[in-house]
């Protein structure tokens, strides 16, 4: 029954994206906790003359290598289909995230700003209610973004 579940769902994109989408993340993230406690513990990065701090050393490297596998997993089982060439795929995904990330840091704040006017209080819980619902909206934004423009799939003139 399970196993029939997930066949079916596997089947439609948007899922195959979410799973794209959270496997992308778990690296990030991982590659992220890696680095700053690992390999930089919570230490200043020296790099060709400048002093970086290990948080923003560390999510720049993880927060990279996320995009680029959120960019090959989504080009390899999500958007297949795609004759576009590799390197107008990846400008395309390239501007399509910096357009999702500004919108997402956007809303995330607004949203926050609102429930604290509403109850009042700005605790933590506020914020992670925003993020996540923020999160839900820009993941659809997101999925059709690279459909219809990253991905975009060429239908066959049928003239």
């Amino acid at each position: 029954m399970l196993k029939k579940l997930l066949i079916g769902a596997w089947k439609q994109p948007m899922f195959r994206y979410l799973v794209s989408a959270s496997t992308a993340t778990l690296v990030d993230a991982s590659i992220y906790a890696w680095l700053f406690y690992g390999v930089f513990e919570k230490k200043i990065v020296h790099l060709a003359g400048f002093a970086i701090g290990p948080h923003l050393f560390s999510i720049t490297i993880s927060f990279t290598v996320g995009l680029l596998t959120n960019f090959w997993l989504s080009k390899k089982i999500v958007f297949g289909e795609s004759q576009l060439r590799t390197r107008t795929q990846l400008s395309r995904f390239l501007m399509v995230a910096g357009i999702v990330f500004v919108a997402n840091w956007y809303m995330t704040n607004f949203m926050t700003l609102k429930l604290t006017e509403l109850f009042t209080s700005h605790t933590p819980s506020l914020a992670f209610v925003a993020r996540g619902t923020s999160a839900i909206i820009i993941a659809s934004i997101s999925f059709f973004s690279h459909k219809f423009f990253s991905f975009e799939a060429h239908k066959p003139n049928t003239t």
